[in-house]
């Protein structure tokens, strides 16, 4: 993602691309590299306002997680959240909040509920709540997510 970061996105999918490649040609072995960089690929096109490509890379990392690494692992809680914001940008408010929620529970049950990852969790929650205009639901979700960056000696 450096490239992404440094403003060359062209230069950016030529490597995730490449690197696909190698992952692909290893076959199984190569699987969760493929899951990763297309992980990687979805939050390219993700940045680029391409929305329904970034929704199928982001399936794809998603089985392949899923797959290898099992449903419960914080790995396919990244993609699921990945997932839930493309969902949000595509106005499908009932899929983004299922994935964002069902991220949050993962990481809950994986790391702990006092994670700092569970506490960008309930604030990515918060945030798409006050956004549907649930302020109450909201403050909740950040007092909680405060209450936890209060204790987390990581933030």
């Amino acid at each position: 993602m450096l490239y992404h970061k440094a403003g060359q996105d062209q230069k950016a999918a030529e490597m995730f691309n490449q690197a696909l490649a190698i992952h692909e040609a290893r076959g199984a072995p190569g699987a969760l590299g493929v899951a990763t960089v297309s992980n990687n690929l979805g939050e390219l096109a993700f940045a680029e306002k391409r929305y329904t490509d970034a929704e199928t890379l982001y399936k794809r990392a998603l089985q392949l997680r899923r797959s290898i690494l099992g449903e419960d692992h914080p790995d396919v809680a990244v993609v699921l959240s990945n997932l839930g914001a493309t969902y949000d940008k595509t106005k499908r408010y009932a899929d983004a909040e299922s994935m964002f929620r069902h991220a949050l529970a993962i990481d809950e049950r994986t790391l702990g509920s006092k994670s700092p990852v569970v506490a960008q969790d309930l604030e990515t929650l918060a945030s798409f709540c006050h956004d549907r205009g649930r302020l109450q639901e909201s403050r909740e979700l950040l007092q909680r997510a405060a209450s936890i960056r209060q204790i987390s000696p990581h933030r």
